[in-house]
């Protein structure tokens, strides 16, 4: 059986912490590409470092999303996880359809979503015995 309150509240507090993450992704990448100047490996390597500090961001948010899931469901909490993670992953990927930039690593992101936040329920379903 779902618990459809926690997965809307799930979807709901993965959303916000995603976009919240976004956020101070940007403000940091904005730092990086200000200190490019004064360090020759940000320069040189700023385009992987942004990729892989946002891969960071979304995969935390992704596993904080779950873990609060499966804290508000009272069983299946790992199902419910996963359920949140696809939900919010699919709600990404239908802005970059609009916006007409589907790619693999979008595809990827999508993936990795899933992933981690079934991983953040499942890691709360453990700690919380």
């Amino acid at each position: 059986m779902k618990n459809w309150k926690a997965i809307i509240a799930g979807v709901i507090f993965t959303t916000i912490l995603v976009l919240v993450s976004q956020l101070a992704f940007v403000l940091i990448a904005a730092f990086i590409g200000g200190a490019k100047n004064d360090f020759a490996f940000l320069a040189e390597h700023k385009e992987v470092l942004w990729r892989l500090l946002a891969l960071l961001f979304f995969c935390i948010s992704m596993t904080l999303g779950g873990m609060a899931t499966a804290f508000l469901s009272q069983i299946n909490q790992v199902r419910n996880a996963l359920i949140v993670g696809a939900l919010v992953s699919l709600l990404s990927l239908l802005t970059a359809v609009g916006m007409g930039e589907l790619t693999l690593t979008s595809t990827l992101l999508i993936g990795l979503g899933i992933a981690f936040t079934a991983a953040g329920g499942g890691a709360w379903k453990r700690w919380a015995r």
